[in-house]
């Protein structure tokens, strides 16, 4: 695969969704054939996984399994056309949101013929202004959504990213930084790393 494969992680409203566009269109501008992709998909296992994320009795190895699904049926979509592939989330945000009930090693392992990304930013937010920005996007809370969860799900992810050290990460502070700095921050990493 050319395309550079670029994931942005973090908890429900760090910003993961507004700055993946924006970087795409600021890509696209530069001339780059950009792919964007959201987990969980539109894909029909996509649709089913919001389903589920909308009811509070859902099995935890079961949603797993699911979004193990939808990662890999979003690979199949890479190809060599294009010059990056940016991912709002990946199997990264499984491990963190599931490992709450499941064991860490098999949702690593579920995972594991999946294509690692080139380079990874967390986008680590106080779960106070998390919630403040889920508030004021959306009436509709998803499972997860609440603050008890949320404590629970930014601690994993705290603890995944001190763990990982295979993978190049970049960890951006976004209670710190406006969302175009952010922008310019991921921008230059890229330049930087890929061109």
């Amino acid at each position: 695969m050319r395309g550079k494969y670029v994931v942005f992680e973090g908890i429900d409203g760090s910003g993961k969704s507004t700055i993946c566009t924006n970087i795409a269109k600021e890509l696209q501008k530069c001339g780059f054939k950009v792919l964007t992709v959201a987990e969980p998909s539109k894909s029909d296992i996509g649709q089913l996984l919001r389903k589920y994320l909308k009811s509070s009795l859902v099995d935890q190895k079961t949603l797993a399994l699911l979004f193990a699904a939808d990662s890999y049926d979003i690979q199949t979509k890479f190809s060599e056309e294009y010059d990056y592939i940016l991912s709002d989330r990946n199997y990264f945000s499984t491990v963190a949101y599931q490992m709450m009930e499941v064991d860490e090693c098999w949702l690593f392992e579920l995972h594991r013929y999946l294509k690692n990304p080139d380079i990874m930013f967390y986008l680590n937010v106080s779960v106070d202004n998390a919630l403040e920005r889920i508030k004021l996007r959306d009436k509709n809370k998803e499972l997860f959504e609440n603050r008890e969860s949320l404590l629970k799900i930014k601690k994993n992810y705290d603890l995944l990213f001190t763990e990982i050290t295979d993978l190049k990460t970049k960890i951006i502070d976004t209670n710190t930084y406006s969302i175009s700095e952010i922008e310019h921050m991921v921008l230059s990493e890229l330049h930087k790393n890929f061109n």
